[in-house]
């Protein structure tokens, strides 16, 4: 197919010609695509955008030399974008989700007393059995390795 022709035509004309570049060219594209971007639903939403722009902008399509090679540049720049654009989301996910752990160890740090927590831990390790309650004590009280735990008799 003589995709350079397609310019040359009618609107009416047109509108047939690109159905069959679409059909002609799609998978391709698509593959193309999934070679940059390994998710198939992304890259079908990157070619089909790709074409809608096209219909869109058909008044514009006579400034196209060459169609096929077009089409490629413009999935490839849509791969690329989306890149960015899944970038931007992550550094902004990660900063937000950083301060969000931020306040939420904040506002644990201020919503505590020392003395309540510790009041709490010492209730909770009394409940224990005796044998359990030394090992606790020994391992997140007074803060000896585990290894130093068990040579203790």
């Amino acid at each position: 197919m003589d995709y350079n022709k397609i310019k040359r035509r009618s609107s009416r004309w047109f509108r047939e010609k690109l159905m069959n570049v679409y059909k002609s060219l799609y998978r391709d594209l698509c593959n193309y695509a999934y070679n940059i971007i390994p998710d198939r639903d992304i890259v079908e939403d990157i070619v089909q955008t790709t074409f809608i722009n096209l219909w869109e902008n058909h008044k514009n399509i006579g400034k196209i030399e060459y169609l096929k090679s077009y089409l490629y540049r413009c999935v490839y720049n849509s791969c690329l974008k989306k890149f960015e654009h899944d970038k931007v989301v992550l550094k902004f996910y990660n900063e937000h989700e950083y301060q969000l752990k931020q306040i939420q160890f904040e506002s644990f740090e201020t919503s505590y007393d020392d003395d309540d927590v510790m009041t709490k831990l010492h209730n909770a390790l009394d409940q224990l059995p005796e044998k359990n309650r030394e090992v606790m004590k020994l391992r997140f009280i007074d803060g000896l390795s585990t290894n130093e735990v068990s040579k203790k008799p």
